[in-house]
């Protein structure tokens, strides 16, 4: 699991590996969670739970690294951050919220 960060959740790097997680998606992942920067349009349906989307949006690399994504996130994602429509602008606009306010997400 992640630990929180100054308003966000600080992301293990190690837990990329265990997953298999492509080296040039990572940072997204990272940037997502620790600064609520919101990721590109693959990982953001990924996030939101929409396969459609996710498959339509993803290049040959992460098309065949979707079951990898969907382990890292049950995983190690905080719960309630992401698999359901929304999630990522939910998490968004919570992150700034609190930074706004000075708080942990």
């Amino acid at each position: 699991m992640s630990q929180s960060s100054q308003n966000g959740f600080r992301i293990d790097p190690s837990t990329f590996d265990e997953c298999d997680i492509p080296d040039y998606m990572r940072g997204a992942i990272v940037r997502y969670y620790e600064n609520g920067i919101p990721p590109g349009s693959f990982l953001q349906s990924v996030i939101d739970n929409d396969l459609r989307e996710a498959c339509g949006r993803a290049d040959s690399t992460n098309r065949h690294a979707l079951f990898n994504y969907v382990n890292w996130f049950y995983n190690h994602a905080p719960s309630g951050t992401w698999g359901y429509q929304g999630a990522t602008a939910k998490y968004i606009e919570a992150f700034r919220r609190a930074c706004q306010q000075g708080e942990k997400v």
